[in-house]
């Protein structure tokens, strides 16, 4: 379990630091037609922030956007979308943990490019079996997914960068102010956290309880509860917070007067939230044109002079990193301009808007071990490096391979633990054994996974619930009836059976051929409303017209979900009379069976 958290935190860590060349690095491509990755610096920094800005960040350059040359060639765009996908990720598995991806990488020139730096460890010889390291892989790309899979996050992290360099520029002393505020306030945390000592008993005789008869217990909660009363009643009369809360609240109007903000020459709040919006919407209009002020001014006429050129510098600093709003879901498409906004907000003393990039499991997490019937077997039957162990199941057969052990789960637990006494455990808690369990090398306990033991009835299966209106009537169950002897039969009868179990069969074969094309009409369905929403998102034809494709392309959808629904009651409904007819046949055989051997019996 250690050498497994221990690749997890290597792996972390080597994709990091392919991220993190991304910020002083570009692909571009050579005349022979590969990709390389070439050191490269952005914009500096005190071009984008105020000239009176004092940065204490040793950040002195922004990382550089994509280099939009090498992705003209044919294939290139598509190549470059692969980036960090889950293909790439299991490559760099095989490529500096397992083996296999030096092969692979040769068809991802992108990430070939990016790896071409990193040699692979040859001191990388943990004892981590490979069917470990791919479930731990696998939930960590899924970690790694649910980063990227907020469809809202480039938005957002576009505006808190925009309204960032809007109030540093068109607002120094709100930001002074604020720059001020947090500073005392991380101070004074530091200076007000008490000391405490740790590890030192407390001596017996301070302990206020101990020793106290219950009477004396009591008195000492009683005489508490009316200091804290008297200390509320103070409270109210208390003149000194009064006057503290009349302070504050001068202070505040003071704050916000007019002429106070007229006199700094910063800017509302309002304001900046109509500048950041028409900036937003001039960056997404993604033109080859450069932004003028022109532009600008057509947006908002009431422009100020130092408003438009601050709202120019944002847009032409932003410009180069907005992809296209078909790349915006891509992660190496916005890769370089989330590394640019963490940096922008690391100078600007904005942490609270940075994004992680990529999980990062700390140093002292420890993964569970999932332990179930195919891990066991994993464990203890599969290693190459060491004597395995035979599995045997309750007939005496070796139990040879992960689905044997799958389906023989009682067998291969019984190796190793006491199964009876684990289920009586779960039966304590009203539950049953679910052959899975978690251990966890960082604490003494283990995790136990077990079912919940559905509750029986407690009305019969004959009462009837019926709902009128709000009230609920429950139907009196009815008295158990004699069984019934089975109708006797004639030839005729059987005869017109047989049609009827023919009638149904051909009616159920019918059912299930309809119910088949159903099924392909439907997968088509599906798939053609998957290319229109594809089409839809690259924008490859009229918007008009791929909405009204797709509207129809539902509803087709739903009709033929329906239809589905109906043949699958049909057949369910010819699937119960064949079993009636089934089983009356059976009761029937099985009475006639038993009545000639009471009449052998009597016979002798």
């Amino acid at each position: 379990m250690v050498s497994l958290s221990n690749y997890i935190n290597e792996y972390s860590f080597l994709l990091y630091r392919l991220i993190t060349y991304l910020r002083t690095s570009t692909f571009t491509r050579l005349p022979d037609g590969s990709i390389d990755l070439q050191q490269r610096t952005g914009i500096n920094v005190e071009r984008i922030l105020p000239e009176d800005f004092q940065n204490t960040i040793a950040i002195r350059t922004f990382p550089p956007p994509i280099n939009r040359q090498c992705l003209e060639a044919e294939g290139a765009d598509q190549q470059f979308r692969k980036l960090f996908d889950d293909n790439e990720l299991w490559i760099l598995h095989g490529l500096y943990f397992g083996s296999g991806g030096s092969k692979a990488i040769t068809s991802h020139p992108f990430l070939s490019a990016l790896t071409s730096d990193i040699r692979k460890e040859n001191d990388w010889q943990e004892m981590v079996e490979p069917f470990l390291m791919r479930l731990a892989l696998a939930q960590y790309m899924i970690n790694f997914k649910n980063i990227w899979i907020n469809k809202k996050l480039f938005g957002t992290m576009l505006t808190h960068a925009i309204t960032v360099l809007l109030r540093v520029h068109l607002a120094p002393r709100l930001e002074a102010d604020r720059r001020t505020r947090i500073s005392e306030a991380r101070n004074k945390r530091r200076n007000d956290r008490p000391q405490i000592q740790r590890n030192i008993p407390i001596p017996r005789n301070e302990i206020a309880v101990i020793g106290k008869s219950h009477n004396a217990r009591r008195r000492l909660i009683r005489d508490e509860e009316k200091r804290r009363q008297a200390y509320l009643e103070k409270l109210k009369n208390d003149q000194k917070t009064r006057q503290n809360l009349e302070q504050k609240l001068t202070d505040a109007n003071f704050a916000l007067t007019q002429n106070e903000r007229v006199s700094t020459g910063d800017i509302s709040r309002r304001r900046i939230k109509q500048l950041m919006a028409m900036i937003r919407k001039v960056l997404y209009k993604r033109t080859t044109n450069p932004i003028t002020e022109q532009e600008l001014l057509q947006l908002i006429p009431n422009l100020q002079t130092n408003e438009a050129e601050c709202c120019l510098r944002i847009c032409q600093f932003f410009k180069p990193y907005i992809p296209e709003r078909s790349q915006i879901y891509v992660v190496a498409y916005v890769l370089p301009f989330y590394l640019m906004v963490n940096d922008l907000f690391k100078c600007t003393k904005y942490e609270v808007y940075i994004r992680k990039l990529v999980p990062r499991p700390s140093v002292g997490s420890v993964n569970a071990l999932k332990l179930d019937s195919p891990s066991l077997f994993n464990l203890f039957c599969t290693s190459n490096k060491r004597q395995n162990m035979d599995l045997y199941d309750y007939d005496g057969n070796r139990i040879i391979s992960r689905d044997a052990a799958t389906q023989l789960k009682d067998a291969v637990f019984g190796s190793f633990f006491d199964l009876d006494q684990l289920q009586q455990l779960c039966a304590t808690f009203g539950s049953r054994f679910a052959h899975n369990m978690y251990l966890l090398s960082a604490a003494k306990t283990v995790g136990i996974t077990a079912e919940v033991i559905p509750a029986l009835p407690t009305v019969t299966t004959t009462a009837e619930e019926v709902v009128i209106g709000t009230k609920v009537e429950v139907a009196k169950p009815e008295e158990p009836k004699e069984p019934e002897e089975p109708e006797a039969t004639t030839p005729a009868a059987d005869v017109q059976q047989k049609e009827q179990i023919q009638t149904l069969e051909t009616e159920l074969a019918n059912l299930m051929t309809n119910l088949a094309n159903a099924y392909v009409e439907r997968n088509k369905i599906l798939y053609a409303l998957a290319n229109l929403k594809r089409t839809h998102q690259q924008k490859q034809a009229d918007e008009d017209e791929i909405n009204n494709q797709i509207r129809m392309t539902k509803s087709n959808k739903r009709h033929i979900l329906e239809k589905i629904a109906k043949i699958k009651q049909q057949v369910a409904n010819i699937r119960q009379q064949l079993y009636i007819i089934s089983q009356k046949n059976t009761k029937r055989k099985r009475t006639n069976s038993t009545k000639r051997k009471t009449n052998n019996w009597f016979r002798i």
